[in-house]
């Protein structure tokens, strides 16, 4: 017999959900009716830390062909790929791999379970185009449909900008948007949108059918605690309890979590953002006037100018020449970040760790998704700002 729990309201976060357009709300009320079978509950102990990351199968592409995995974790049980780009840190791999075992092995039928066999999980951040190509809203980065869905690492573990909905003020996001856009894997997986449509239209007050297909996937975040607002499975009215309890075991007791080490570590995608940016960096852009604050000697204020172009004009070998008259030959080094010195820097001898290179700094464009931007460099643990233009 069923617990008797307070009936809520739950203010959540909606989402877009291709092929289908769908605009963005945050007040619903989510639903359900009951059957029974067999429950099947999620090893406790099925957290692998020690995965190992591969390069994909050959011959694996995602279903959007523009997102480029260079990452793979399968899990094995449901046969269900995880897919990364570059940008996507082993962290994300991991918990991803994680969250998604758990929430099929939290589905009430084998058969339900069973349907997900092939599904591809693929792991993006900013640094990947967003979905503006397959005509959803500029930016979005998430979504789930019938054999794939898409998680955007920028917005698990950390404090984020939702993209839909820009001016609104940072938030700290667990894994609300993940669970979200697996709930509506589910529901196409499984192929509830009829019952969902009913159930929800029928129980949901103030129901909006141009939103129909978030209802599910709002009570999913509800069912696994992942709401950005506390609600839970024990806050639902009772006629969405019993909806949900006919798709998941009421046994399985996992709820995503931040704590602890679950914390995404920023400093890969920082590293990534940074060859990506270098790697388009027009060097012609690289030219101008640089100075170490405070300007204590002539040594600290010099100029980069372009030195020698390839064929087709593009720059290949930049000078540095500073307020002293002292000069020498820089080379950019994509993997490095860096602009690369040689013997004629007078450093290049006395400091080999940090007098070598001109490590570039970067810093974020207008908006979210644009690229950093190139604002200066580090040479001998010293940062030198960029303070005009090429002449």
């Amino acid at each position: 017999m069923k617990t008797k729990r307070i009936k809520t309201a739950t203010v959540v976060s909606g989402c877009i959900f291709l092929p289908m357009k769908c605009a963005w709300l945050s007040f619903v009320v989510l639903s359900a009716t009951a059957l029974h079978a067999e429950s099947f509950e999620a090893e406790p102990d099925h957290v692998q830390p020690h995965l190992v990351i591969q390069a994909p199968p050959e011959g694996v592409h995602t279903t959007w062909m523009f997102y480029k995995p260079v990452k793979y974790l399968k899990i094995e049980e449901f046969n269900i790929h995880v897919l990364g780009t570059e940008s996507v840190s082993d962290w994300m791999m991991r918990e991803s791999h994680e969250l998604i075992y758990k929430m099929v092995a939290a589905l009430k039928r084998p058969e339900y379970r069973a349907a997900f066999s092939g599904h591809q999980a693929i792991l993006i951040t900013n640094a990947d185009p967003d979905l503006t190509t397959v005509g959803s809203v500029p930016g979005h980065r998430n979504t789930g449909i019938r054999g794939a869905s898409l998680f955007n690492e920028v917005l698990v573990c950390a404090e984020a900008v939702d993209t839909i909905r820009p001016d609104h003020k940072p938030e700290f996001r667990e894994w609300n948007t993940p669970v979200h856009e697996f709930g509506h894997a589910i529901e196409h997986t499984l192929r509830l949108e009829g019952r969902s449509d009913e159930m929800f239209s029928r129980n949901s007050p103030n129901y909006n059918p141009k939103m129909k297909r978030e209802y599910f996937a709002w009570a999913v975040e509800n069912w696994f605690a992942s709401t950005q607002h506390g609600a839970t499975r024990k806050s639902m009215p009772d006629w969405q309890f019993d909806y949900l309890s006919t798709i998941f075991s009421v046994d399985n007791k996992w709820v995503p979590s931040c704590k602890g080490e679950r914390r995404v570590q920023r400093d890969h995608q920082k590293e990534v953002l940074a060859k990506k940016t270098f790697e388009l960096t027009d060097f012609e852009t690289l030219a101008g006037t640089y100075r170490r604050n405070p300007v204590q000697n002539d040594w600290h204020v010099g100029r980069i100018s372009v030195q020698e172009r390839d064929d087709k004009g593009k720059p290949t070998v930049l000078r540095w020449m500073n307020r002293a008259g002292k000069s020498w030959r820089l080379f950019p080094d994509v993997d490095a970040g860096s602009l690369r010195t040689d013997e004629e820097n007078p450093y290049y001898f006395s400091n080999p760790k940090y007098g070598r290179m001109f490590l570039l700094t970067f810093e974020q464009g207008k908006d979210a998704d644009s690229l950093p931007r190139t604002s200066g460099f580090y040479f001998q643990k010293q940062l030198y700002v960029k303070t005009s233009g090429p002449d």
